[in-house]
């Protein structure tokens, strides 16, 4: 290859330059017998040393992970080595003053170039480019008094003062007033002339001298650079200044500072909202304010039984308080919207406890101003699984209807959205559902069990039921950010401008109307502490607002956002419920969400040899009919198989009683009563089996074929179980198979016990085989006899001990039987002896022994 050649070219001009050298320097007298190994060793030391120099060369590059981090202030990353590399490499100035250059810092974090430090004008010479890839092509050159801030020329200060930690010009701050340099024209880009400038800030904002870390101030991070050319605003710039006696930012009068700094930036309320929101709700700085419970906690055994508590949450405590005030006292800002939502969170990160603070803040002000300026976040109406608010009609067609705009157009799709927003309130913005209930993944290699993007979407299609589980990594989960959820469906027809509901809402992307979807969670707890939408699908709570984990409210309150939560919960189980219309099935009633979560401790998530850090989670899309016209057609199925099988069994109970207690009847009913009540169930139960078998599997079928077969809508099949997860809809149906089954397996039980109980009987009779005219031809009678008649038989009929049989033709049993004078051949003496030898065999059989003899005997003829 031609770095082989050029990697030897080099070797051999080093080793020509060593024997070079070698020649030049005086060298000691030796014999040539002591030169001649000595310089085979010098040869062979140079030879493996240009292997070894071509094998690290053209071979494999061994990176060490310890080197691919943040690189010295005067060194950069080399992203062909992976290494960090001295900038010095980049200049022929001795000593070097290159530093790393802040600007050139990638989304990794790596500074990826060098440049002049201020105070020095770079210069660049491309002719110092070597053709071996080295470039020593920047020239720093010193400055009179400073440079610009990208080092591109020199010049000088306005106020003369130069900085001579930063080499920087200074600007006076003396008067508590921040200022800043200006050295180019915001405008044009040119360079402001003569010389740079100071520029006073806005009231309340700030400077920092140049760094290459970032800053924290008031919990917010102000990110690494040349700060002294930028005016920093404090994290509330409404509320709060920054004071440079405290080196930080500080409320102004009349305000207070709420929040923990270490988890985020500090915010300001009125000192008067604050005394007024704390004495309406008196619980708002007590321990309860900042303390969340998390049942359903996963323990051995796949139990998730227990239960556990925070007594300092982190998230509670630092946006509780700021959130209450500025909800309460909403002035209309973007700011008090963003409040009320946080309140909302918070309250959805309790598991919408309504006896929990967050809560009861939420629910007094939705109750005194209704859902202005408030997140809706629970239903009121009984009957929310039977709104019948949209309007859209599905098919199952794929194809393309006439007129995607009109407002009788078919959809083959359920078009669901998902509003999302952050903990402090921030609405991020409204997607189409796609996968985001498989919102956790799993590392490498076993990331084909965990969720993504990569996951099937189509449950979208209207009538295609989908089930599917994924594994969930928890504690990469415990680092995500922390998000909530609204799911709407959009309802296209009509257009929404022409909609007079309430409930919808106008999508951004198109006219169609957004309608809520609730969520059913299956954890929310009453008052009491009991599960409030346990059994009952009656008294269900629907909620609006949703979170598929929560891996925050588990964060103490002394830790910073780094730190992983004590507890986690996730969603185990999410079940998207849509059913039909009785009247329509192409029709819809809205949709609900049901969640199921679970919670797992952080010690057990870390400990493998407890839970370990993968969790399950069950996705179910199921596409149902309203069970109204099911059950009618069950009750016609139930009521046919009583009726039918009544019928039958009372014609086969009296053939049964006639045969058991009538006149020569196999038992008493006064002796044996037990026993003949056992026969009369296992009659009732043989019967139920022969009349609903047939029933029940045509019912099956005929719901299974046509469900199959139709191309348009007419009927879905029944949701596997009924409202609230209590009453199955297929219950019958299962109990009848059940039933079926049990009562066949009585019958052949009780039949195989009755034919194991019977008496042997051997019965060997065979009718006599009649001998015709052409037989008697056969015979040879004695001429001697008058009365009596003597047959000679052939052998092929009679053995030889029956060879002369006398008949008397004026028998009168043979004239009854109609043989006249013909004669009928006995039964052969060795079919006797073999039924006599297989009775012994029979008899023989020790009890309990699995024989058994079939004998089959042919009469000869």
């Amino acid at each position: 290859s031609p770095s082989f050649w050029s990697s030897l070219c080099k070797h051999r001009r080093l080793a020509d330059s060593a024997r070079a050298k070698m020649r030049r320097s005086p060298q000691p007298q030796t014999t040539a017998a002591a030169w001649g190994p000595r310089r085979s060793t010098v040869v062979l030391g140079l030879l493996l040393r240009a292997f070894l120099m071509i094998t690290a060369e053209d071979g494999v590059r061994i990176v060490n992970p310890r080197r691919v981090a943040d690189c010295a202030a005067d060194a950069y990353f080399d992203t062909v080595t992976l290494r960090c590399a001295a900038c010095a490499t980049m200049t022929e100035d001795v000593p070097s003053v290159l530093v790393g250059d802040e600007s050139s810092r990638d989304a990794a974090g790596f500074v990826l170039s060098c440049r002049c430090p201020v105070g020095y004008a770079s210069t660049h010479d491309a002719s110092s480019c070597g053709d071996d890839g080295a470039c020593r092509s920047v020239s720093c050159v010193a400055c009179a008094e400073t440079s610009l801030a990208d080092g591109s020329a020199c010049t000088t200060c306005a106020n003369g003062t130069v900085d001579a930690a930063t080499g920087d010009c200074a600007c006076d701050s003396s008067s508590g007033a921040f200022r800043r340099l200006v050295d180019r024209d915001p405008r044009t880009g040119a360079a402001v002339e003569p010389s740079k400038a100071c520029v006073a800030c806005a009231d309340g904002t700030f400077t920092s001298a140049s760094s290459s870390s970032s800053r924290v101030v008031a919990g917010a991070t102000y990110a690494a650079g040349d700060s002294s050319y930028e005016c920093h605003a404090c994290p509330d710039a409404r509320r709060m200044a920054y004071r440079a006696d405290l080196a930080t930012c500080a409320c102004g009068p009349g305000f207070e500072a709420v929040g923990l700094a270490a988890v985020g930036p500090l915010s300001c309320v009125s000192e008067a909202a604050l005394a007024a929101t704390v004495e309406t709700y008196p619980r708002l700085l007590s321990p309860d304010a900042v303390t969340v419970e998390y049942f359903s906690i996963e323990q051995r055994g796949n139990d998730a039984n227990g239960y556990a508590r925070v007594t300092d949450s982190a998230p509670f405590a630092h946006l509780l308080v700021n959130a209450s005030v500025l909800c309460r006292a909403h002035d209309g800002s973007p700011p008090a919207d963003a409040a009320c939502q946080t309140l909302a969170n918070l309250c959805v990160l309790t598991g919408l406890n309504f006896e929990s603070v967050a809560c009861e803040v939420y629910s007094d002000l939705q109750g005194e101003r209704g859902a202005r300026r408030l997140p809706w976040l629970t239903y009121d109406a009984d009957n929310v699984r039977e709104d019948a608010g949209l309007r859209s009609r599905f098919d199952f067609s794929t194809k393309k209807t006439e007129s995607s705009s009109t407002k009788n157009d078919v959809h083959r799709e359920v078009d669901l959205r998902i509003a999302t927003y952050t903990l402090n309130g921030t609405f991020v913005g409204i997607a189409p559902l796609e996968t985001q209930f498989f919102y956790c993944a799993m590392p490498a290699p076993d990331s084909a069990r965990g969720g993504g993007a990569s996951r099937s979407t189509v449950w979208r299609r209207f009538g295609w039921s989908f089930e599917d589980s994924f594994e969930c990594d928890l504690e990469a989960l415990s680092h995500a950010e922390q998000l909530f959820h609204e799911l709407y469906v959009a309802d296209g027809a009509p257009p929404c401008d022409e909609r007079d509901d309430d409930d919808a809402q106008l999508s951004s992307s198109s006219s169609s109307c957004l309608y809520p979807v609730p969520v059913l969670d299956k954890g929310l707890r009453d008052a009491a502490g009991a599960p409030a939408n346990a059994d009952d699908s009656r008294t269900d709570v629907f909620v609006r607002r949703f979170a598929l984990y929560d891996v925050t409210s588990g964060r103490v309150a002394d830790s910073t956002q780094s730190v992983p939560p004590d507890v986690v919960r996730y969603a185990h189980e999410i079940t998207l419920v849509a059913r039909a219309k009785t009247d329509d099935a192409r029709r819809l009633y809205t949709p609900h969400l049901e969640l199921k979560y679970r919670s797992r401790r952080r010690r057990d998530v870390l400990d493998a040899s407890r839970l370990g850090r993968a969790a399950s989670v069950r996705i179910i899309i199921e596409y149902s009919e309203a069970p109204a016209r099911f059950r009618s057609i069950i009750r016609g199925v139930v009521l046919t198989v009583v009726g039918v099988g009544a019928a039958v069994f009372l014609v086969a109970f009296r053939k049964w009683h006639v045969d058991a207690f009538g006149v020569g009847g196999a038992r008493s009913a006064a002796t044996e009563p037990l026993r003949a009540l056992v026969d009369l169930a296992v009659l009732a139960a043989h019967i139920f089996v022969y009349v609903a078998f047939p029933v029940v599997f045509g019912f099956c079928s005929y719901w299974f074929v046509y469900f199959k077969l139709q191309d348009t809508v007419d009927l879905l099949l029944p949701a596997h179980e009924g409202g609230g997860g209590s009453t199955p809809y297929y219950g019958p149906v299962r109990a009848l198979l059940v039933a079926l089954w049990i009562a066949q397996t009585v019958y052949v039980l009780k039949l195989v016990r009755d034919q194991s109980r019977q008496e042997v009987f051997l019965v060997d009779w065979e009718q006599p085989v009649r001998l015709g005219d052409d037989d008697r031809d056969k015979t040879t009678a004695a001429p001697n006899k008058k009365k009596k008649k003597h047959h000679k038989f052939d052998a092929r009929h009679l053995d030889d001990d029956d060879a002369d049989v006398v008949v008397d033709d004026d028998d009168p049993w043979i004239d009854e039987i109609g043989w006249g004078p013909a004669f009928a051949c006995p039964v052969s003496t060795w079919r006797q002896v073999l039924v006599a030898n297989e009775w012994g065999e029979l008899v023989n059989t020790p009890p309990g022994a699995s024989v058994y003899d079939n004998v089959v005997v042919v009469a000869p003829r």
